[in-house]
């Protein structure tokens, strides 16, 4: 190998590394989910409507998040734009300080009708510890 590709792949590396701290550092904190809506309406009907939700998550820099509606402790874990809460997985969409946005990701029924975008609005700057 060169020492041109090697300097290369280290410096993408140490982006996607840097790029990846980062996502974490956005993502811990309190979380107030406000609504979803299904990622394949069908006919416009009423399910093309978003749905308003009342939950709340509690990402912590431990790697557990507390979940408002079933009130239990999980562990999470962030690897580029796949977020896994417990046994769940999501596509982060867009993330910043203020704004979450997540999609379910079904890997054993890709169709599935019901598989939602997930809204949610930053209640706290910091982390939770």
């Amino acid at each position: 190998m060169s020492k041109k590709l090697v300097v290369v792949v280290i410096s993408i590396l140490l982006n996607f590394g840097v790029a990846l701290a980062q996502k974490k550092d956005d993502l811990g904190g309190k979380w107030q989910g406000y609504k979803k809506e299904l990622l394949k309406p069908r006919n416009g009907g009423l399910d093309s409507k978003p749905i308003k939700i009342e939950l709340i998550l509690i990402l912590r820099n431990d790697g557990t998040v507390i979940e408002s509606q079933a009130n239990q402790v999980v562990s999470y874990y962030l690897f580029d734009s796949l977020l896994v809460l417990g046994n769940r997985k999501y596509l982060i969409e867009k993330i910043s300080k203020e704004e979450l946005i997540i999609v379910d990701i079904d890997e054993t029924a890709p169709n599935n009708p019901f598989m939602f975008r997930y809204y949610f609005k930053r209640l706290d700057e910091d982390g939770a510890d």
